[in-house]
């Protein structure tokens, strides 16, 4: 008989702990609009500042080839992001 109360009573600390450490997780983790919205701004902005150049690549003289490669290449990621956010419109 004692065995059973004690059994018992440790599922229910159990289940009570296991419900703790999930209200206590799911708080921890959610987000409200301004914290979403803050987080898209600032992968926004690091997006945008991967495409500058390093400081390797500022110290060292650039091929032409290289460079020209380059800037048509930013011209077409230029071109497709302005057709993407027209498409949103």
């Amino acid at each position: 008989m004692i065995g059973l109360i004690l059994a018992l009573f440790l599922i229910v600390v159990f289940a009570g702990a296991v419900y703790l450490v999930r209200a206590v997780w799911r708080d921890y983790v959610r987000l409200d609009y301004d914290d979403k919205e803050f987080q898209k701004r600032v992968a926004t902005l690091n997006d945008s500042q991967s495409h500058r150049l390093t400081d390797m690549q500022l110290i060292t003289p650039s091929d032409p080839d290289i460079a020209w490669s380059q800037m048509v290449r930013r011209g077409l990621r230029r071109r497709s992001q302005r057709y993407r956010k027209a498409s949103r419109l």
